[in-house]
């Protein structure tokens, strides 16, 4: 006998640990569940009085939303599932950096602000000595031009 689960059996099933579930196929079990939430809420504020059979209609509307809030919890969990695997999948594409965080942050901190400090040096150090050569050369090279300017003015 082959019988379809039920969305409630879907959503156990994918919120076991050892579930090969995607997170497309946690977002579609959440837009699913959304949607019923949303339906039974919907049905909720309907005139119930216009119906031919207002009984029936009370009791479905009554069945919409038991069902709804069995499967708020359960919303919540896929969302937490959903986020945990998006979260994952993130991190899979940052490279590690040996520790991340430890108890001992600021002395984390003193050593990359001095090697920030010591490289800030390097570069200005860098950029005085490029000024100066830069300087040089173009001094070298007005003098060169202005030599040049004073044989061809008096023809040597």
């Amino acid at each position: 006998m082959n019988t379809i689960p039920t969305l409630e059996d879907r959503i156990e099933a994918a919120l076991q640990p050892d579930a090969a579930v995607t997170r497309a196929d946690i977002a579609a079990l959440i837009e699913e569940v959304e949607a019923i939430i949303a339906k039974a809420e919907k049905d909720l504020t309907m005139d119930q009085t216009r119906s031919s059979d207002p009984r029936a209609v009370r009791q479905a509307t009554i069945d919409a939303i038991l069902a709804a809030n069995r499967l708020r919890p359960l919303l919540l969990k896929l969302q937490t599932l959903h986020n945990q695997k998006q979260t994952a999948a993130w991190l899979a594409t940052v490279p590690a950096y040996g520790q991340r965080c430890t108890a001992e942050w600021w002395k984390d901190n003193e050593r990359r602000a001095v090697a920030q400090q010591a490289e800030g040096h390097r570069h200005a150090n860098f950029l005085a000595r490029m000024t100066k050569e830069q300087e040089e050369r173009e001094n070298r090279e007005a003098e060169e031009r202005f030599a040049e300017s004073q044989r061809k003015r008096w023809g040597e």
